[in-house]
C-alpha cells in the first residue's frame, strides 16, 4: 500500500489492484486480524513430549502461545505476541537458534515478494509480507536472516525492517515493555500508527500479525524435528 499527496494505492506483484482513494475506508480494504485469520491455528494437535530438553520445551510452549494469540486476533494478544516473537527470534540467544543447533535445518519463511522496486514514488509504502491473505501474490523464501532484514514500512526518507516492527512493538508497544524506543527506525513505527489508522486498525498491529503467521510457517520444520527427537 503507497501514500502520495494526492490518494492511496494498493498494488500486487507490481499492479495497482484498485482505483486511486483519497483514504483508507475508500478502498474497501478488510483489515481485521481476526477476520483476515479465520482459517485457524498453525499447529492444532501440537503436544509437548515428557523427554524435551529444556530448551524445546521452552520453544514449543513459545511456538503454542504465539500460535493461540495470533488467532485469537484482539489487540492485546497481537501486542503479546511480539514479545514472543522477540524471544524466539532476537534476542541476544534466540530460542530458534538455541534449539536448532542440535538440529541444523535451514530454515525457509515464505512472504511476498519483496524483492522489487516501489511502483510508483510515495510519501510512504507499506509492505504486507504475508501471502496467506493475498491468493495470488508473487512469493520468495527466504532465510531467517533475509525475513528480520524484510523492508515493512517506509516513511519520511527512513525504512523500517521486519526486526524494528518486532522491536518496536515488543519493547515500547507491550510486548514485554511499554513506553517510548530510543532506536529511530522502531519509533517511526509507533509514529507511524498515529500518523496512519486503517479501518480503526493500528498497521504495527496487522503488520506483527502478518509476521507471526508467516514465522510460525517458517518454523514447521524445526517443531517437526523437536517432535521426532522427543518420539
Amino acid at each position: 500500500m503507497t501514500w502520495t499527496p494526492d490518494c492511496i494505492s494498493l498494488f500486487l506483484n507490481g499492479n495497482e489492484l484498485s482505483d486511486r482513494a483519497s483514504s483508507a475506508s475508500e478502498l474497501g480494504v478488510s483489515t481485521s486480524v481476526s477476520g483476515v485469520y479465520a482459517s485457524g491455528l498453525i499447529f492444532p494437535n501440537l503436544q509437548l513430549r515428557a523427554c524435551l530438553s529444556e530448551e524445546e520445551h521452552l520453544f514449543l510452549c513459545t511456538v503454542i502461545d504465539l500460535d493461540q494469540k495470533v488467532t485469537a486476533g484482539d489487540r492485546y494478544s497481537v501486542i503479546r505476541a511480539s514479545g514472543l516473537l522477540r524471544q524466539l527470534l532476537l534476542d541476544e540467544t534466540p530460542l530458534v537458534h538455541a534449539v536448532n543447533r542440535q538440529y541444523r535445518l535451514e530454515l525457509s519463511f515464505q512472504t511476498v515478494d519483496f524483492s522489487q522496486p516501489l511502483p510508483v514514488e510515495a510519501q510512504a509504502h507499506w509492505q504486507a509480507l504475508d501471502p496467506e491473505p493475498f491468493p495470488g501474490a508473487r512469493t520468495q523464501s527466504c532465510s531467517l536472516k533475509q525475513f528480520l532484514s524484510a523492508p515493512c514500512l517506509a516513511w519520511n526518507g527512513r525504512n523500517a525492517r521486519v526486526s524494528d516492527l518486532i522491536r518496536a512493538c515488543a519493547n515500547a508497544k507491550g510486548g514485554i515493555h511499554f513506553g517510548r524506543t530510543k532506536i529511530a527506525d522502531e519509533q517511526m513505527m509507533l509514529d507511524w500508527d498515529q500518523a496512519i489508522n486503517l479501518l480503526g486498525e493500528e498497521p504495527s498491529i496487522m503488520a506483527i500479525a502478518a509476521v507471526c503467521r508467516v514465522t510460525l510457517r517458517g518454523l514447521s520444520g524445526l517443531v517437526s524435528a523437536t517432535q521426532r527427537g522427543a518420539a
